[in-house]
């Protein structure tokens, strides 16, 4: 608290942002020097204060004026975004489908996808040496496909880059690859790489079942599924029995 009355009033002034009149007053008082120091740094502090309340104010004031007048032609403000966002996406499609000599994909009704000659996206760019394309064709009479080979003998590459080739072409892209004709896939599914959650309790296997069980419950008929080495999180046998129950399940549904 100040030392004596006369000094609480200038501080009941400053409260009253009359910074100029205590300021004054202060020069009236003797043996007052203490005080003196006090009242300049608390001076300064409500100076300081009130200048940054104002600042907030001003700014928070300028920025409703600018919704205010940005509400008048919202509707065409919206049209614009939306026209100027559809060019920006399909000008990044030609230009990448120049680039990279991707071609057109063919949508088809009829179920199946026929991929010739197609490439991962990413991989192809990164890569030192040439990226070695492949084909993949799934009809009526061929649904599944069991994919085996060496470590490092591109397995993962070849399920994801169909995923993404299928991908591409339903979002209206070319697609990195010689020929594709693709029927109807409502969804793309997949469940690939090893990783926990151990915050929530759930081990590497744990997950992995996690995203089986929900592969096997929503997928259908036109649904595009990837499960990379199902029951890698636990023995070899079981592992097996898995894996080759996972198999059978898709294969009937």
């Amino acid at each position: 608290r100040p030392p004596n009355t006369a000094a609480s009033s200038v501080i009941d002034e400053l409260t009253q942002d009359v910074f100029v009149r205590a300021w004054q007053k202060l020069g009236t008082f003797r043996g007052e020097s203490s005080f003196g120091t006090w009242l300049h740094r608390l001076a300064v502090n409500v100076i300081v204060e009130r200048f940054r309340t104002l600042g907030v104010a001003r700014e928070r004031f300028l920025y409703e004026q600018l919704l205010d007048r940005l509400n008048a032609d919202l509707g065409a403000l919206k049209s614009c975004a939306m026209a100027l966002a559809e060019c920006d996406v399909l000008a990044a499609f030609a230009e990448r489908a120049e680039a990279l000599n991707w071609c057109q994909p063919q949508l088809r009704e009829t179920s199946g996808i026929r991929i010739l000659r197609g490439r991962h996206p990413v991989v192809e760019q990164v890569r030192e040496q040439a990226f070695e394309p492949n084909d993949l064709i799934l009809d009526e009479d061929n649904r599944m496909l069991l994919i085996t080979g060496p470590n490092m003998g591109g397995k993962s590459t070849y399920m994801r880059q169909n995923a993404l080739i299928i991908l591409l072409a339903y979002i209206g892209s070319f697609v990195p690859a010689d020929e594709a004709e693709i029927g109807p896939v409502d969804r793309i599914l997949t469940r690939i790489g090893a990783g926990d959650d151990l915050a929530r309790g759930q081990s590497t296997f744990m997950v992995e079942m996690a995203e089986t069980s929900f592969i096997l419950r929503n997928a259908g008929a036109q649904s595009f599924v990837l499960m990379d080495e199902i029951g890698r999180g636990t023995s070899t046998y079981d592992g097996l029995a898995l894996a080759q129950a996972c198999a059978e399940a898709l294969a009937d549904g």
